[in-house]
């Protein structure tokens, strides 16, 4: 019974002696996705961080992306890895303000919802039983299965996560490469996995992502969904992880058919113009 009761009060403390802030990261366009997150989120506040819109800002000005990224990598995907920075930095400079407790920033994608009511009892759990280590802790990832335990198997989405002084130190320090969601795993920040998500994505037609195309053309993009995130640019077109597979498998068909047929072809029309009479 005194354990239990001396828990309970641990847990107290840590609690109040953890400041969460919380960001969310919202494009000035997307009004209606603010105000279901500020309605999810209720009652507690949030900074917004304005985000980067790829498709209007000008992202040259931006000296912390890689020069074959500029070129190669979807313009929304660079800017949606801007703006996680931008929330990280936000929070590293209110941290560093902040000297009377530990202070963490808490960093939403602004279709991010609660899993459940007491979230924030959850986050602080979150924080208080993750191995000591942790940088950033994923609140969500794209297994809806529990995993059971904090691990730090590579998983897509950081549609919530938790960060703190030091892994945020060692974000803005990086270039961006790619999509923040695998960009992330290379930046020799120490991430856990939380052992059950507390965020989820919102997913439905209305709730679209800048970083999808959707191409009628496309067998793979019509049912396959996660087949639709843009993965590469080229001469300022871009192209969707559908896109490139569909590409692909052409050139194999296009590849086995030469080899079974067109060699054959080539031969037989070898032999006719070497029978043909020369002038």
């Amino acid at each position: 019974m005194f354990v239990y009761f001396f828990t309970i009060i641990y847990n107290f403390i840590i609690i109040m002696n953890n400041k969460i802030n919380i960001y969310v990261i919202n494009l000035d366009k997307d009004e209606e996705r603010l105000t279901k997150i500020k309605k999810a989120l209720s009652p507690n506040t949030f900074i917004r961080v304005p985000a980067i819109y790829g498709n209007q800002d000008d992202l040259t000005i931006f000296d912390n992306v890689i020069i074959t990224s500029r070129v190669l990598t979807p313009k929304s995907v660079l800017a949606t890895g801007l703006s996680h920075k931008k929330a990280i930095e936000m929070y590293l400079a209110d941290a560093k303000n902040d000297t009377e407790a530990d202070t963490f920033g808490l960093i939403l994608e602004d279709d991010a919802t609660p899993i459940t009511d007491d979230y924030m009892e959850k986050v602080n759990i979150a924080i208080q039983n993750a191995p000591t280590d942790w940088e950033i802790i994923k609140l969500d990832y794209l297994s809806t299965t529990p995993m059971g335990e904090y691990n730090k198997i590579p998983t897509t989405l950081l549609t919530a996560y938790l960060i703190n002084r030091k892994g945020a130190e060692k974000y803005v320090k990086t270039p961006i490469y790619y999509h923040v969601d695998l960009d992330v795993w290379f930046k020799n920040i120490v991430i856990y996995n939380n052992p059950y998500r507390i965020f989820q994505q919102e997913w439905n037609n209305n709730n679209g992502s800048n970083n999808q195309l959707y191409n009628t053309y496309n067998p793979f993009s019509k049912n396959f969904y996660i087949l639709n995130y843009k993965a590469l640019r080229f001469l300022e077109n871009e192209y969707t992880i559908a896109d490139l597979l569909l590409f692909l498998i052409v050139c194999l068909f296009v590849t086995i058919w030469f080899y079974f047929y067109g060699i054959r072809v080539l031969r037989k029309c070898s032999i006719f113009l070497d029978s043909q009479p020369r002038l």
